[in-house]
């Protein structure tokens, strides 16, 4: 990465290039028994980093907790060279949440799909996770690792967010 962004930097290219470094995927490393990727929907193996530097943004830097999905960047760069954003796109620009800061909140829900089968929706508190017809949830906030599975004890949380889920399902919209 060093020799990628030195390159940039000899052809006078770095300070004109918007950079965004990210994983499609994280690993399990025996994290719920599981140790490759793309088997589960734990934090693990979903929660990846997203670092986005854009030269012409003379803002501080900042880490924002929000939650974001990585169908945000291709409307974000969309935005950022002035093209237009297809109204049927998955995804939001994150050009307002880089600006805004912490007060906007722009994804209520992500939505985590396997392709072995199981699909998951996540709040800033919340994942409920559904594969073989067994539901999982987790407070993000008090149990990051996720080893305390609270469905029966918070089951109205559980409803609601399986109702948004199967609603996600049905109608195929994106969050």
């Amino acid at each position: 990465l060093g020799d990628f962004l030195g390159k940039l930097d000899d052809l006078q290219l770095f300070d004109n290039t918007v950079i965004i470094l990210t994983a499609d995927h994280g690993e399990g490393l025996f994290d719920h028994d599981w140790f490759f990727h793309s088997q589960n929907l734990y934090e693990s193996t979903i929660r990846v980093p997203l670092i986005v530097r854009i030269p012409s943004y003379k803002a501080p830097n900042k880490k924002i907790s929000r939650q974001v999905a990585l169908i945000d960047i291709m409307p974000t760069l969309l935005e950022l060279v002035g093209a237009k954003i297809n109204v049927a796109a998955e995804g939001h620009s994150l050009l307002a949440l880089i600006e805004e800061g912490e007060k906007l909140e722009l994804n209520k829900y992500i939505i985590s799909e396997s392709p072995f089968g199981g699909i998951s929706i996540r709040t800033d508190k919340y994942k409920l996770i559904y594969s073989s017809e067994d539901f999982e949830l987790y407070d993000l906030e008090d149990d990051p690792n996720e080893k305390n599975n609270i469905s029966m004890e918070k089951t109205e949380v559980a409803v609601n967010l399986i109702k948004e889920l199967f609603g996600f399902i049905i109608k195929k919209e994106p969050y």
